[in-house]
């Protein structure tokens, strides 16, 4: 492993770990400094790792220039990331006054499991809208359409997924849909399962916001679903396992294991739960408590995602055209052989609806 990598997951490890973790420090060249820093933005974490610099004796830290970089960086991602904020309410309070809740996917919710929730860094607002009234949790992503066109706001067609609305300077993307469950028999049962979840009325309240987090059962699936697809596409990033072992540490005790490794099972999802937590465990320092079948799990595989996701490409494929996307496809086939045994579909499954379901072929889809 590189230097520098290693450097980077004992940071995290110390963010996760708190005051009980001792960094190891080395001599760290200002060369190796620019490259964390680039490196970590690519990842998501630059906020993350400055909180964890700014506590390093003077002695090892980074040349002035170079530390102004990343403080910059991170004041700058604090100046969004409150602005995204106040937007967030602004909209979440119009919604609430229609009798619309606003229940944020990824976001705002992960963030509030950081030590420092503006560390957290990500785009627009993912969000999914149920009715307010305690007493009727239906979805109402189409009421929540017309009320942002009634308030000015341009809404776009992004596909069967979702719609985009243009907020003031914030993109929202409204779900209708958790996944790209593309009518999979499996797909199509997860997708339904977190429906379920999320309208089992356990979601909590974003401090004293109108934003809303879903209860840590349906964050179970949809971290792990999402992450899942960021990983066979070979672009799983650390902000993702470093969101896992936030989450992990504090709502494990919250959380009826019995009952969530059953649906893991049902959704095909129980290996990449290990595969994910122990890796968490293994290299970010991640306590939990609540162990059971990791010997489903070889710790190359481990190895083999930490690796993977160091060494993520860096260029971002969704401005590609087909025979430019063909190369990646072909790499994704062999990913999804590689590990077959997380997957939540057959290969030979995998490929046709990735072909069928490409940006280039539009179907509609629905859960019936």
């Amino acid at each position: 492993m590189k230097k520098t990598h290693r450097i980077i997951l004992n940071l995290l490890k110390k963010s996760v770990f708190g005051n009980d973790f001792v960094f190891n420090a080395e001599m760290i060249s200002e060369a190796e400094w620019e490259e964390m820093l680039k490196f970590s933005i690519e990842q998501g974490i630059a906020p993350v790792l400055m909180t964890e610099i700014e506590k390093l004796p003077k002695t090892i830290l980074p040349h002035k220039n170079v530390l102004l970089k990343w403080f910059g960086y991170k004041m700058s991602w604090t100046v969004q990331y409150k602005r995204k904020f106040i937007l967030s309410c602004d909209f979440a309070n119009s919604l609430e006054q229609n009798g619309v809740k606003c229940l944020v996917l990824k976001g705002f919710t992960t963030a509030s499991y950081y030590p420092i929730p503006e560390t957290r860094v990500f785009g627009d607002l993912d969000c999914f809208l149920v009715s307010s009234n305690v007493d009727i949790e239906k979805p109402m992503f189409e009421i929540g359409n017309e009320v942002a066109r009634k308030m000015g706001y341009i809404v776009e067609d992004a596909g069967y997924k979702h719609t985009h609305i243009h907020y003031k300077n914030l993109l929202i993307e409204n779900h209708k849909y958790f996944t790209n469950f593309n009518e999979t028999k499996q797909g199509v049962e997860i997708e339904r399962l977190l429906r379920h979840l999320v309208l089992d009325g356990k979601s909590q309240r974003l401090g004293n916001t109108n934003l809303w987090k879903p209860s840590p059962e349906f964050n179970v699936i949809f971290l792990l679903k999402h992450s899942l697809g960021d990983f066979i596409a070979n672009d799983m990033a650390l902000k993702s396992l470093y969101d896992w072992a936030m989450f992990l540490k504090a709502e494990q005790n919250n959380i009826d294991w019995d009952r969530m490794f059953s649906l893991l099972e049902k959704c095909k999802l129980k290996h990449f739960f290990f595969l994910m937590t122990e890796t968490c465990i293994a290299y970010l320092g991640l306590d939990f408590h609540v162990r059971g079948l990791s010997d489903i799990y070889q710790r190359a595989m481990v190895d083999d995602m930490i690796n993977d996701v160091l060494h993520k490409p860096s260029v971002d494929s969704g401005h590609l055209n087909l025979w430019q996307k063909i190369p990646n496809i072909l790499k994704r086939f062999k990913r999804q052989y590689k590990y077959r045994k997380i997957e939540t579909e057959n290969v030979f499954t995998l490929i046709c609806n990735t072909i069928t379901f490409s940006s280039f072929l539009h179907r509609k889809v629905t859960l019936d």
